[in-house]
Parts: C-alpha cells; structure tokens; sequence
C-alpha cells in the first residue's frame, strides 16, 4: 500500500479501503524523512504505541485524512484524533458513495489488588462499579 502525502493541501491519501494507525504514522515518518519534507512541520504526533499503552495518534497543524478515490468502506483500525478535536477525515474530490469507519478496539488491563482490606476492595469496587474477582480489578485504558 503506498499512502501518498500532498503538504499544501495537508491531505494523507489513501489508496486502500483497510488501513491501521500504525501504518499512517509509518508512512508520515517515511515521508517526513525524505529530501526535505521535514520544512513542512509536523504533521502527526504520537503517544504510547508499546504495551501495555495502545498506540494513539494526533493529527497536527490541520492534517486530514483523504479516504479512496472510490466507492466503498474505508475503515480505519486504531486511535487517530486531531489537535483541534474535530474528525481527522476530508472530504473525497469525486462524487462517490463512501462510508468511513473508525475502529478503536477497546484494551483491558488487569491490576492486582492484593494486600488491600476487605474495606479498601469495597471502596474500590464501589468506585469502579465493577466488583473485584480473586483480588484482580479490571481497569479500561
């Protein structure tokens, strides 16, 4: 899949109804790294990206994602956000019938409560209104 980046217009163009993330930022970086696209400024930051943090991607300074020139689903697999928090997607050029989907899985992460009272887990459980099993809470990132 090649992802093409057009920085006048700030567009990343899709070429592929499937895309994750990962594959977004690896590309900006690619591309940001040849001759000398790095004038253009950053376009995407990241945060986390190694477990147990998922990777989360901010789109800067007015970047959008293009889908396919085409009809069809275009679905995007992670966490892609914006700085100015609207939604990273831009309009397609041509008339087509599209639909995006933004897929962010939800990760769970277990964390032992061993040790507390039976007063601390109450408060606990009462907190996250989930009740604790076998002294593990499950907490959502």
């Amino acid at each position: 899949m090649a992802i093409q980046f057009y920085p006048t217009e700030r567009i990343i163009q899709l070429d592929s109804f499937n895309v994750s993330g990962r594959q977004i930022w690896t590309a900006m970086v690619d591309w940001s790294v040849l001759d000398d696209n790095l004038k253009y400024g950053v376009g995407m930051t990241q945060l986390g990206g190694s477990a147990p943090i998922a990777l989360y991607l901010f789109l800067q300074r007015g970047w959008r994602i293009r889908p396919q020139e085409a009809d069809g689903v275009t679905t995007i697999s992670g966490y892609v956000y914006t700085q100015e928090g609207d939604t990273p997607m831009a309009e397609t050029l041509g008339r087509w019938h599209r639909q995006t989907n933004m897929e962010t899985p939800v990760q769970a992460v277990l964390v032992e409560s061993a040790g507390l009272t039976q007063a601390q887990e109450a408060k606990l459980d009462k907190i996250t209104g989930i009740e604790s099993n076998t002294n593990l809470i499950p907490a959502l990132i």
